[in-house]
């Protein structure tokens, strides 16, 4: 379904790039609560599905050499070692293309760039989350589905995740940014299979929830499952609805931005993809506006010059000040 989504999408907008559209993906968790897995799992289950369907579909993989190599060197261990790894020790930085196959013609949709961040260091007050975060289109939030039904105080643990929810969402309405969030469950694959497990993890995503709505924030859950099958050889790493979170906020930060520049929360712009928006392939709408914009400042520049050349007859006098601060858009409120 989202893959359809984007095709359609990124078909409609590509008159708006000359180069696909780049959104930074922010991650969120505690240590141990399986960001490492759940990328390697989502890239492990479009892999899967694409040697299903080798004629069409839609996948992620490294737009450069580093990123792949460590994607492959993830995946690998847990194939030979038949175990997940260890929780991350430092920012390892991924950057990836999202390309989509129709009758064996490839095109690359967008690019994400994703950070893989140690839990210690995913908290407000370190200086080197806030800078991603600020950064950052949109956001994967991840909740460990098994300590949820089993630790009565794990909602206490997921306090510091709430509160960076609040502090982004409010971040977001301030500056007038459409951000997205994906709550993520994972280790659904460690859970028992039954009604009571399910009513118990609905009790739970309510408790949560309740939490959540006074934030404003626009968000959608998703469960992961990530399991190793062992037999004779290496592990087979099989992934469920591991890749839907990261799809769903490319196509849907692709909807919100379908005919702008992707803004970041800190409400500021891509130079990069600035440059590529306001290119001669642009809407005519927004070329309009660039050339009027343009126009205005010829005019203003014509009076400053006119000015100028009076008061320099007239003696020495204050200049005028034309630094007014322009008044805000509003197209981007949520």
């Amino acid at each position: 379904m989202f893959s359809l989504t984007l095709q359609i999408l990124f078909r409609k907008s590509d008159m708006a790039y000359n180069s696909p559209p780049t959104f930074n993906l922010l991650s969120i968790g505690h240590r141990g609560v399986g960001k490492s897995v759940f990328l390697a799992g989502s890239y492990a289950e479009l892999q899967f599905n694409q040697q299903i369907e080798s004629q069409r579909g839609t996948w992620f993989e490294g737009a450069n050499a580093p990123s792949q190599q460590m994607l492959d060197k993830l995946l690998s261990y847990m194939r030979l070692k038949s175990r997940y790894p260890t929780p991350t020790m430092k920012i390892t930085d991924f950057t990836f293309r999202v390309v989509s196959r129709s009758f064996r013609q490839d095109k690359t949709l967008c690019e994400f760039r994703w950070a893989d961040i140690p839990g210690e260091i995913c908290r407000l007050g370190n200086s080197d989350f806030e800078a991603m975060m600020l950064k950052s289109h949109g956001c994967c939030v991840f909740i460990d589905a098994e300590a949820l039904v089993r630790d009565p105080k794990y909602l206490t643990r997921l306090e510091e995740t709430i509160k960076q929810i609040e502090v982004i969402s409010s971040l977001a309405t301030q500056n007038r940014v459409r951000y997205f969030f994906a709550l993520i469950l994972t280790k659904c694959d460690q859970l028992k299979a039954g009604p009571a497990t399910l009513a118990k993890v609905e009790q739970q995503w309510q408790s949560l929830t309740q939490q959540l709505v006074t934030t404003n924030a626009v968000y959608r859950r998703f469960k992961s499952s990530v399991s190793l099958i062992t037999m004779n050889g290496p592990a087979v790493v099989r992934a469920e609805g591991t890749s839907a979170p990261i799809l769903w906020l490319v196509s849907e930060l692709s909807k919100a931005y379908q005919n702008q520049v992707p803004q970041t929360l800190g409400g500021d712009v891509d130079p990069s993809q600035e440059a590529h928006a306001l290119s001669s392939n642009h809407p005519p709408a927004l070329r309009s506006k660039v050339i009027a914009m343009l126009a205005a400042l010829g005019v203003v520049a014509g009076i400053w010059v006119g000015l100028t050349h009076l008061l320099s007859q007239r003696g020495p006098a204050e200049s005028p000040n034309i630094n007014e601060e322009a008044p805000v858009s509003t197209d981007n409120e949520l």
